[in-house]
């Protein structure tokens, strides 16, 4: 993970996170990390995982992982020594690979109230378009 950051302290947890194991650092808290690097404050992890840049890296990280384990599932799926666990890890895992297509941002409503005599009258409203008389 390469970022730019302004804020020194955010900086030194990207140098200290990438220089962590890639298997250990995507599944540790912030708590984690404060407890077992020289970094000592949660809450400067906690501003550092929440940053927007680097939380969608490690959920990208994440669903390669998730992918990979699925595939590897499936790949041992026809070997005798299947088990009920196994099946449910592969549901699991598909289940959540399903649920991540599901695309994150602004979801816009439209819907109309008309206004009621006093709101119509009030200096703050601009009406765009359509006839009043109609509400």
């Amino acid at each position: 993970m390469n970022f730019e950051f302004e804020n020194k302290e955010l900086r030194q947890c990207l140098v200290v996170f990438n220089s962590l194991p890639p298997e250990e650092r995507l599944f540790m808290t912030h708590y984690e990390l404060a407890q077992q690097t020289r970094i000592k404050d949660s809450t400067i992890w906690k501003e550092f995982l929440l940053d927007t840049r680097v939380s969608d890296w490690i959920n990208q990280e994440l669903a390669l992982f998730k992918s990979a384990q699925l595939r590897k599932l499936v790949k041992d799926a026809t070997k005798n020594d299947r088990s009920v666990g196994a099946a449910q890890m592969l549901n699991a895992l598909n289940k959540t690979l399903e649920n991540e297509s599901i695309k994150d941002g602004p979801v816009f409503i439209y819907s109309y109230v008309p206004l009621n005599e006093r709101e119509l009258n009030a200096p703050n409203i601009h009406l765009l378009g359509g006839d009043v008389s109609e509400t």
